[in-house]
């Protein structure tokens, strides 16, 4: 999967393996009621506590860009939930939203944004709706990019690469203008990832589809500039992970079942470049150091966890961890400075 992103790992760091602690359903949105003080008592995620805190008052601090059939909305005005349905992914609730801005459609009287034509696009208008409307009116946002496939592995290869490539377009154009801080993608047709049955063939597709998208992000990351006059590259950070990995036996079904460690894929700024920690024949992670990354019998090695990297993230964006109740052991290895 690595090697269509090989010109771009110069800027990347990858850990082998972090403890996720939960593989229940949807062990995302738990792990964060169950392991951290929410002061807002919304189950944000972690792209949402960190927004929130970067985002000036009356500003998006997430948008969260979704597929898939589990309900994700977060009921804040400081997220912004944009759904890709498919075959027309192309048709964003953000495009929606921009044609809508062109329009000059949406009046806080009704509390109902309409475009022009009539057709409703969003059910509530709030100062974050409002302010985001404003900028929308002077930017031009292109359409969905034609993503290249290595291969076109099943017969609705075309329809699935048409959604990565719209939440792609939508990514970009939110971090190039710098309408939210944060953004969070949940992958589409997650399903073959999520492989309890036909791990490899569904692996296949799944990857195939992602590396796709992520070589045109990185791609776009190193040419596009912010209003600052920086290379994105330069300024945004890009996770890829997951709630749970893979256990490393084929059950029954020739699938895999859940396991609570994941690796984990890191790039941009100030990201230090290079892999990082070791699982064993049983890819199951074994203790590493804090200041290197590599694999140490140490008394003071340990696993890395989803806290960890949380605790690292906020230190990164200068966010103080206490302020969102994560205590984990920042690690040195992943990031600059």
């Amino acid at each position: 999967m690595l090697k269509p992103l090989e010109p771009y790992l110069g800027r990347a760091a990858i850990l082998n393996s972090a403890q996720t602690r939960t593989v229940s359903h949807p062990s995302g949105t738990n792990m964060m009621l169950q392991m951290r003080n929410n002061p807002t008592g919304n189950a944000t995620g972690f792209c949402g506590l960190l927004g929130r805190q970067l985002a000036p008052k009356g500003q998006l601090g997430e948008v969260r860009l979704l597929a898939g059939t589990i309900p994700m909305d977060v009921g804040v005005p400081e997220s912004l939930s944009v759904r890709f349905d498919k075959p027309d992914a192309n048709n964003s609730l953000l495009r929606q939203l921009w044609l809508a801005a062109k329009d000059g459609a949406g009046t806080e009287k009704d509390r109902v944004l309409h475009r022009r034509d009539g057709r409703k696009v969003a059910t509530h208008y709030n100062e974050q709706l409002e302010n985001l409307l404003l900028r929308l009116k002077d930017l031009e946002m292109p359409d969905a990019p034609q993503l290249k496939l290595s291969r076109s592995l099943w017969s609705s290869s075309e329809v699935a690469s048409s959604v990565w490539a719209a939440i792609i377009r939508d990514a970009l154009f939110v971090a190039e203008n710098r309408l939210a801080p944060a953004i969070h993608v949940r992958a589409p047709f997650s399903m073959e990832f999520d492989c309890h049955q036909e791990h490899y063939n569904a692996q296949l597709v799944g990857w195939n589809l992602l590396a796709a998208a992520l070589r045109y992000l990185f791609q776009e990351l190193e040419t596009r500039r912010s209003p600052a006059g920086n290379v994105l590259a330069e300024e945004v950070v890009v996770l890829l992970s997951s709630d749970v990995g893979r256990f490393p036996v084929l059950n029954k079904y020739n699938g895999t079942d859940h396991l609570p460690e994941v690796p984990l894929l890191l790039y941009g700024a100030g990201i230090h470049a290079g892999k990082y920690g070791q699982t064993n024949r049983r890819v199951i992670a074994v203790p590493v150091d804090r200041e290197s990354g590599r694999p140490s019998s140490m008394p003071t090695a340990f696993v890395p966890d989803l806290n960890d990297l949380g605790t690292t993230l906020l230190h990164h964006f200068d966010v103080d961890p206490a302020a969102v109740a994560f205590s984990g052991r920042p690690l040195s290895f992943l990031v600059k400075g």
